[in-house]
This record gives structure tokens, C-alpha cells and sequence, in this order.
């Protein structure tokens, strides 16, 4: 008959228990670092004027100009049009947006993007 020793399985268990306790708690932190502000730059309400010269973004933090240069593509998808300035950077325009004209709007990024 096999005689279990106790102390044994604790001793052997209690660095794995702090690994995977470790693990999943740097976990969690990485997660929650990784979702933006909700009134952020990244999140927050924003203004976007689209003019001659390019593309200006107003927020209560920041304020940025993009030139049409910078400007890369125009997709649309499922009711949102983005505007690439990079690969990873999109401006967001919800097409339900108020006072906004979006076939103004993508006739405009449209005919510019042409220009490149």
C-alpha cells in the first residue's frame, strides 16, 4: 500500500500555484492596460474637418492635422467609414453621425485620394 505524504505535495505544488497566480495576474494588468480611455485621445468625442489642405481632428485634448498626403485609403464597413492615414490609424467616421454628410464626405476623400 502507498503511504500519500502531504507535505510533499504541498512543497511540490506551492511554486506552480504562484506561477500560474503570477501568470495570470500580469495577465489581467496587461489587459487592462491595453483598453484606452473611454474620454481619451483615442476614444473620446472628436471633431473632424475635412478641408483642402487636409484633414483636421479636434478633441478636448489634442488637436491634429493630417495632409492629404498622409492619407492612404478610404474603407467602409458595416455602417463606419475609416480613413487610413497609416496602416494601424484610421479616423473613424460613423456614417449615422449628426449633421454629417457622408456621401459629401466620401466623394471629397475620394477625389482627393485620386489626386495622389
Amino acid at each position: 500500500m502507498m503511504r500519500i505524504d502531504f507535505t510533499l505535495i504541498i512543497v511540490t505544488a506551492t511554486p506552480f500555484v504562484i506561477l500560474i497566480g503570477a501568470f495570470l495576474y500580469n495577465q489581467n494588468k496587461l489587459i487592462n492596460q491595453a483598453v484606452p480611455f473611454a474620454d481619451g485621445l483615442i476614444l473620446g468625442e472628436k471633431t473632424i474637418e475635412f478641408k483642402e489642405d487636409g484633414i483636421y481632428e479636434k478633441s478636448p485634448l489634442a488637436k491634429t492635422f493630417y495632409d492629404w498626403k498622409a492619407v492612404d485609403s478610404l474603407e467602409e464597413n458595416s455602417g463606419t467609414l475609416y480613413i487610413f492615414v497609416d496602416r494601424v490609424l484610421a479616423l473613424i467616421v460613423p456614417i449615422g453621425s449628426k449633421g454629417d454628410n457622408i456621401e459629401i464626405i466620401r466623394a471629397f476623400v475620394s477625389k482627393k485620394l485620386a489626386k495622389k
